[in-house]
C-alpha cells in the first residue's frame, strides 16, 4: 500500500503531524509512506524511520502533479487542506483522498472528516491523529518520544557542538530560541534578557541562544543585555536542519515562543517552556507540544487584542518557571 501524507507548511506544523505518520506506519508496517513537504522541512524525513520517501513541494504545480501521478498512490491524506493541495490531488487522480472538512476545498476530496480546528478545543497533533484514526478505522495513540537519535550520533554531535561553541561538556544546556520565524511575535530582547538573568541567578546552565543566520542580530542583542555573558553562547550556524535537530536532542531544556524549535525539542521529549499569544487559534491548547504534558510549561500573554507578548510579566511568572526548571531540568 502506498500512502501520501501532506503537511506542506511550516516546521512546527510538520512536527505536529509526525505522530500521525508514525501511527500509520505502526498500523500498516508494510505500507510505503511518502511525505509531500516543502524543501526546508524535507530533511526531517532523514531522522524519521516512519517516512520512507519524500516528494519536495516546489512552486511548479505541474511537476508536483506529474510526480504524484507517477507514484500511483493508493491514498493521500492532506493534514493541511488548501485549494491548491486539493486540486493537485484531484489532477493527479489519487484513488482515495482525505482531508478535514473545512473550507470550500473540502468538496474536491473523495473523503473528509468534519473538524472545527479554529475552535481550538484540541491540540493540532490531536486533530491530526483524529484524521488518521478515521482513515485507519482505529483508535491509535501518539508515541513518546517521537524522535530518537542513536548514542554514537549524539556523542559525535555533543563533541561537535562543544568544539564549535566552546562549551563546557560537564554542564547542562538550556537552549533559548530568541526569534519566531514569523509564526508569532517573539519576546522582546529585554524580556528575554530578564528571564535569562533570573535563570542564571538560580541555576547553573550554559545558555545557548539558537537562531537562524538572519536572526543572529536578535541573539546578539539579547546577549549584550545579559549580566553573565560568559555563560551565554550564540548558535546561529549549523549544517542544516538535521544537524540542528541533533543539537536540540542534546539540550536539557528548550525555551522559546510557539515555533518550530519548541515543537522539535518536544519531539525528543525534552522539557519545554513555551510562550503563547492570547488568541485562541494560537493558544497553548491548540499548539500544545507533543512531549509528555508534565514536561511542558505554557506561559500565555494576557492581552487578547494584541498578538504581541508585551503583556507577559517575566517577574510575575518566574516562580512558576523556577519550579518547573527545578523539577524537570535543574
Amino acid at each position: 500500500m502506498k500512502i501520501l501524507v501532506i503537511r506542506n507548511d511550516k516546521l512546527g506544523d510538520l512536527i505536529n503531524a509526525l505522530p500521525s505518520f508514525e501511527i500509520i506506519k505502526r498500523a500498516i508496517p508494510e505500507a510505503r509512506i511518502t511525505a509531500l513537504l516543502p524543501e526546508y522541512t524535507a530533511p526531517i524525513a532523514e531522522i524519521c524511520p516512519f517516512i520512507d520517501d519524500v516528494i519536495v513541494d516546489r512552486a511548479d504545480d505541474a511537476a508536483v502533479i506529474a510526480e504524484i501521478k507517477s507514484r500511483e498512490f493508493d491514498a493521500a491524506i492532506a493534514y493541511f487542506s488548501t485549494m491548491r493541495t486539493a486540486l493537485i490531488l484531484r489532477k493527479a487522480k489519487v484513488k482515495r483522498t482525505l482531508a478535514p472538512a473545512t473550507k470550500i476545498a473540502q468538496f474536491l476530496y473523495k473523503d473528509r472528516l468534519k473538524q472545527r480546528r479554529s475552535r481550538s478545543v484540541k491540540s493540532e497533533s490531536e486533530y491530526n491523529i483524529d484524521l488518521t484514526n478515521y482513515f485507519l478505522k482505529g483508535d491509535f495513540k501518539a508515541k513518546i518520544p517521537l524522535l530518537e537519535i542513536d548514542e554514537k550520533t549524539l556523542r559525535n554531535q555533543r563533541e561537535k557542538l562543544a568544539r564549535n561553541l566552546r562549551l563546557n561538556a560537564a554542564k547542562k544546556r538550556l537552549f533559548f530560541h530568541a526569534a519566531s520565524g514569523g509564526s508569532v511575535n517573539r519576546l522582546s530582547s529585554n524580556q528575554a534578557a530578564d528571564l535569562i538573568n533570573k535563570i542564571n541567578a538560580e541555576f547553573d546552565f550554559e545558555i545557548v541562544l539558537t537562531a537562524a543566520p538572519s536572526e543572529k542580530p536578535i541573539a546578539s542583542e539579547i546577549r549584550e543585555l545579559c549580566d553573565q555573558k560568559e555563560k551565554i553562547f550564540i548558535y546561529a550556524e549549523n549544517d542544516g536542519l538535521v544537524d540542528f535537530a541533533r543539537s536540540v536532542a542534546l539540550c536539557d531544556l528548550m525555551i522559546c515562543v510557539s515555533s518550530g524549535p519548541l515543537h522539535l525539542a518536544a519531539a525528543f521529549n525534552k522539557p519545554t517552556i513555551g510562550f503563547f499569544p492570547a488568541s485562541r487559534v494560537e493558544s497553548n491548547v491548540r499548539w500544545q507540544p507533543i512531549n509528555d504534558p508534565k514536561k511542558h510549561l505554557a506561559i500565555s500573554a494576557k492581552d487578547m487584542e494584541k498578538k504581541s507578548m508585551d503583556s507577559i510579566d517575566i517577574g510575575a511568572e518566574f516562580e512558576r518557571i523556577r519550579e518547573f526548571i527545578a523539577k524537570s531540568a535543574g
